[in-house]
């Protein structure tokens, strides 16, 4: 809830600037549509799962597992008795139990109220159309969630016209992904768990020229012909 929170902010925020366009993909639903219902205007696919506008919380209790199967007894000492009721080291009491439910149905009210602000809707509409349920984004727009079924590439048209711009070909434009695509390369290195080193795993060695050809390859948008490399990569665990 904070980090969508905080991400719908920037948006609102952005928004005092210029148009913001939301497109949906395979799914943005819960997080991703409490970020983005404020948007000036919302495509999505047509079986893109969104809404999910709903809330709930778990809160684990692992005592009888401790106590049955590791045998281990937990003593806790804090400076209220509800000092480690997030620990999950014990059942909740009733006045926990309330404390979650409430804090729940708190989120819930903003969510809703969001929504409703965002699209336009009245809020007991929205509470009825909302309440953790899913749909598609065929069924979506009916409801009033989406505006138009479309790609990012309509979207991204759209959003030209929305500049005001004479020149509306998209050819004319640049589209910049944030954050940047990792290449290849470094997808390579963040499999084998070399992080930050991806960059230099490959300098002083013959693979140096492999690396720097494929660090920023893209499989869309590369228009180089890359032929099979002679080599037969062997990794050892």
């Amino acid at each position: 809830v904070l980090a969508s929170d905080k991400i719908r902010t920037e948006i609102d925020a952005l928004r005092g600037e210029k148009p913001v366009i939301a497109s949906f993909a395979n799914y943005a639903a819960s997080g991703g549509y409490w970020i983005s219902s404020s948007c000036d205007k919302i495509y999505s696919d047509r079986t893109t799962l969104t809404g999910s506008i709903g809330v709930f919380s778990l809160v684990p209790d692992f005592s009888k597992t401790a106590r049955d199967l590791a045998h281990v007894n937990i003593v806790t000492i804090a400076s209220s008795k509800h000092g480690d009721m997030l620990r999950g080291t014990r059942p909740l009491d009733g006045d926990e139990l309330a404390y979650m439910q409430a804090s729940v149905e708190e989120i819930y009210e903003d969510f809703v109220g969001k929504v409703s602000a965002g699209r336009g809707l009245d809020k007991d509409y929205v509470d009825e159309i909302a309440q953790g349920r899913v749909w598609t984004g065929a069924e979506a727009l009916k409801i009033g969630l989406v505006d138009e079924i479309g790609s990012l590439e309509d979207a991204i048209h759209y959003a030209v016209l929305a500049t005001g711009a004479a020149d509306s070909d998209l050819n004319g434009w640049d589209v910049v992904a944030y954050p940047k695509q990792p290449g290849l390369a470094e997808k390579i290195m963040d499999m084998l768990g070399l992080g930050e080193a991806r960059a230099s795993i490959f300098r002083g060695t013959p693979f140096e020229d492999i690396e720097l050809a494929y660090r920023n390859w893209d499989w869309q948008t590369s228009d180089r012909f890359l032929a099979r490399l002679p080599y037969e990569f062997e990794f050892i665990y």
